[in-house]
């Protein structure tokens, strides 16, 4: 292959209408791109041969090969680093588990029907209303205390002794005796009256009989001392007759 001629090729551009400027860049662009493609036996002696080629490829992979392998398109479902980076970011690992309960650690414990099971029969604090409290019960008095108050107070035995209201009901009160003794004065002022008149009627029978036994006596004689003693004994007394008729 002749050699490029770059002066005859600028001279003929330059006839064509070009500038020695745009003629020579051009010139320089050919040139160029005809050493560049063009190989000489230099440029081949680098270059591989069929043989060379086969024992080459023996060992590469073909296309055949290449499907068992995942294309762009079908790794495009798979999340990358990032997206698995930013989709665990916010997840829990192993070392934030320490903090949590595992099955076996919470067997220990009671379940809501065996508490309630459990509480039951237990008191609540509504049914604690009902009960003192230890401030409630700080007014009252302890058994050593009571002993101490009632040490010298009588007991029911003590009082056995002593009349009680019914006992006196029987009894006069000093009202009940004024007026007891009143009435028993007036009585006895109207029994003095009475006796006093019915001494005084007496006396007068007494002093009549007497003189009829008198007058009897001086008519029948002194026989009949004792019929009259015995009548007149009858009113005044044994003593009294003796002492009216002999005096």
């Amino acid at each position: 292959m002749p050699a490029f001629d770059t002066h005859k090729a600028v001279k003929e551009l330059c006839s064509a209408g070009f500038d020695d400027a745009q003629a020579e860049a051009v010139v320089d662009q050919i040139h160029g791109a005809v050493n560049e493609n063009v190989a000489t036996k230099t440029d081949i002696e680098k270059l591989a041969t069929t043989e060379e080629l086969g024992d080459a490829i023996a060992n590469l992979a073909s296309k055949t090969d290449l499907e068992q392998f995942a294309t762009k398109t079908d790794i495009e479902k798979f999340a990358t680093r990032e997206e698995l980076g930013d989709a665990i970011a916010n997840l829990a690992s192993k070392t934030d588990l320490e903090q949590f309960a595992t099955k076996t650690d919470i067997e220990k414990f009671a379940t809501r029907e065996e508490l309630g099971d459990a509480i039951a029969n237990l008191a609540s604090k509504t049914d604690l209303e009902q009960f003192a409290t230890k401030t409630d019960i700080e007014k009252f008095a302890t058994r050593e205390e009571l002993g101490d108050a009632i040490a010298n107070l009588a007991s029911k035995t003590d009082l056995e002794q002593f009349a009680t209201k019914t006992d006196i009901e029987k009894f006069a009160t000093r009202e009940e005796l004024r007026r007891d003794v009143a009435d028993m004065d007036n009585k006895l002022d109207r029994l003095d009256t009475k006796l006093d008149n019915a001494v005084e009627r007496l006396d007068t029978k007494i002093d009549n009989a007497v003189v009829r036994l008198r007058d009897e006596i001086e008519k029948q004689g002194i026989k009949h001392i004792r019929y009259v003693v015995v009548v007149v004994g009858a009113f005044v007394g044994l003593s009294k007759a003796f002492d009216v008729l002999f005096t």
